[in-house]
C-alpha cells in the first residue's frame, strides 16, 4: 500500500532534534538578554557602574572638606576616613584589613585600585584621605532582593542556566514522546503477531528506517498467515479423513461382531468358545476407540463452545460420582481433596466435563487393584489448579512428551492394553479453548501418573 504518511530518515529526524536544542538555546540566551535590558531600562535591576556614578557625584563636595557619613552612601559602597600624616583610620565602615590593601598606593597618588571587579578609589584632601570601595557589576534596585538574594550576577547565571536546561528538558522529552510512538506502532504489530491475529492494519511510521521493519513485519505476516492457512487446511482435511475412516471402519467391525455373536450361539467346544469371546473382545475394543475417534475429531471440528459461571462444588461431584460408577467392582480408593477458596469460574462446563471424564477414566484403567485415585482442587494466583495422581506406572519419558498428541500409544507403561492418546488430545484442545494449560507428570512418591489442569478463573 502506498505511504500516506510523509516520512524523513532516522539521521534527519536526530538532526532536527538537535537543531530545535540549538534554536531553544539561543533564544533562551536572547530572551534573557532582552529581560536584562528592559530590567535595566525599567530600573529593576542597577547597571554594573551604578556605585561608580554615586562616588562620582559626591567627589566634588567631598574634596571641598564636607563631612562624610553613612547616610551618604548607597548599599555596596563602603568608605573610611585616613589621617594623612599616619595613614590612620579616622572613622568609616571600611574594615581596616581592605584598608591594608591600599595603603601602599597613597605614596604612588593612584587614586584607583581594581581587584577583579572590586574598586578602591582615593580622594585626597587637605588633612585626610576619603577611600571608597565599591563593586562594578549589576545588582538589584530592590533592599529586599539584596538582602535575601546573592548578588545579580550569580542569580542571572543561575536562571540562565535553568532556563538552558529547562528547553533540554522539554525538547528531550518531546523528541522522546515522538520517537516512542513510532516505536509503539512496531510493538503493536510484533504483538499482533505474536497472538496470531494476522489481519492486523498496517500503521505506518513518519521514520523512513521504521517503515522498512513494518513492511518486512508486513511480509512475514502475510507468509505467516499463508502458512498457518495451509496448515489449518491440512489438519481440517486430515481431521475429514480420519472421520470419514472411522465411521468406515465401523462396517467391517459390525460384521465382525455380528458373525462372533452367532458363533457363540453355535455347539462350540471350550477352546472355540474362548476364540470366539476373544473376537467378540477385540471387536468391542476396536468399536470403543473407533467413537472415540469419531468424537474427538467431531469435537475439534464442531465444539461449541459457551462457557458459563460454573459453581466448582457440584461440578466436582459429579465427575466423582460417575468415576465411582465407572470404576464399579473394581478395589480402587478415590480420594478427594479441595484447597481452593474458589467457589466458582467460567468454563464450558459440557467440554470441561468430558475432558475431565477422559482423564479419570485413563487413571482409572491404568491404576492396578487396591491402588488410589487422588483428585486435588487448588488456587494459583488468577488460576484453578486441577490435579488428578493415579497410583498406576505413570508415564515414560515418551509419554510425557507425546501422550497427549492424537494417536499416540504408549507401549511400555500406560498401555499394556492398546490405550491410545485419543481422549488427552481432547483433553489438551478443551484446555486451549480456556486458555490454560495441560501438564503431565509422573508423581515422586508412587511414581504414579499426575495431569494437572490449571485454567483461568475469569479471563477467558
Amino acid at each position: 500500500m502506498a505511504l500516506k504518511t510523509k516520512t524523513i530518515s532516522l539521521r534527519k529526524a536526530l538532526f532536527h532534534y538537535i537543531m530545535q536544542i540549538t534554536i531553544g538555546v539561543v533564544a533562551v540566551v536572547v530572551l534573557f538578554v532582552v529581560l536584562l535590558e528592559l530590567g535595566t531600562i525599567t530600573g529593576v535591576i542597577l547597571p554594573a557602574n551604578y556605585s561608580e556614578q554615586i562616588v562620582k557625584s559626591l567627589e566634588p563636595r567631598i574634596e571641598s572638606g564636607g563631612e562624610v557619613t553613612d547616610h551618604m552612601m548607597p548599599r555596596g559602597v563602603s568608605f573610611a576616613v585616613l589621617d594623612k600624616q599616619k595613614l590612620q583610620k579616622t572613622y568609616g565602615t571600611l574594615s581596616n584589613q581592605e584598608l591594608g590593601k591600599v595603603r601602599d598606593r597613597f605614596k604612588k597618588h593612584d587614586t584607583d585600585y581594581f581587584t577583579g571587579q572590586k574598586v578602591y578609589r582615593v580622594i585626597e584632601r587637605k588633612d585626610d584621605y576619603v577611600v571608597f570601595q565599591y563593586y562594578l557589576r549589576p545588582q538589584f534596585k530592590s533592599t529586599f532582593m539584596q538582602k535575601h538574594f546573592p548578588n545579580f550576577e550569580t542569580v542571572s547565571v543561575i536562571a540562565l542556566i535553568a532556563g538552558i536546561i529547562l528547553v533540554i528538558i522539554v525538547l528531550t522529552t518531546a523528541f522522546a514522546n515522538r520517537l516512542r510512538k513510532q516505536v509503539n506502532k512496531l510493538t503493536v504489530i510484533t504483538s499482533h503477531i505474536k497472538n496470531r491475529n494476522l489481519d492486523y492494519m498496517e500503521d505506518y511510521s513518519s521514520i523512513k528506517e521504521f517503515n522498512g521493519v513494518i513492511q518486512s513485519l508486513g511480509e512475514m505476516s502475510k507468509s505467516l498467515r499463508i502458512s498457518l492457512e495451509t496448515q489449518w487446511k491440512m489438519e481440517k482435511e486430515k481431521k475429514e479423513q480420519i472421520g470419514a475412516l472411522a465411521h468406515d471402519i465401523k462396517i467391517p467391525i459390525t460384521i465382525i461382531k455380528g458373525n462372533a455373536e452367532l458363533l457363540q450361539m453355535t455347539d462350540q467346544t471350550h477352546e472355540q468358545a474362548a476364540f470366539s469371546k476373544y473376537i467378540l473382545d477385540a471387536g468391542n475394543r476396536i468399536e470403543k476407540y473407533t467413537m472415540e475417534l469419531i468424537s474427538i475429531t467431531k469435537s475439534e471440528m464442531e465444539t461449541k463452545f459457551e462457557p458459563s459461571i460454573v459453581q466448582i462444588g457440584p461440578f466436582i461431584e459429579t465427575l466423582l460420582k460417575e468415576t465411582s460408577a465407572y470404576m464399579g467392582e473394581k478395589p480402587i480408593e478415590l480420594t478427594f481433596h479441595k484447597t481452593a477458596e474458589i467457589r466458582e469460574a467460567l468454563m464450558d462446563i459440557e467440554t470441561m466435563h468430558r475432558a475431565f471424564m477422559n482423564i479419570l477414566v485413563n487413571a482409572v484403567d491404568n491404576t492396578p487393584e487396591q491402588g488410589k485415585i487422588h483428585f486435588e482442587v487448588s488456587n494459583d494466583k488468577d488460576y484453578i489448579l486441577f490435579q488428578i495422581i493415579d497410583s498406576g506406572k505413570g508415564f515414560s519419558e515418551n509419554g510425557l512428551r507425546n501422550a497427549d498428541e492424537l494417536f499416540f500409544m504408549e507401549d511400555e507403561s500406560r498401555s499394556a492394553d492398546g490405550h491410545y492418546g485419543v481422549g488427552l488430545s481432547f483433553v489438551k484442545h478443551v484446555v486451549s479453548l480456556h486458555k490454560g494449560k495441560l501438564r503431565l507428570q509422573n508423581n515422586k512418591i508412587d511414581s504414579g501418573g499426575m495431569v494437572s489442569v490449571k485454567i483461568p478463573v475469569s479471563s477467558l
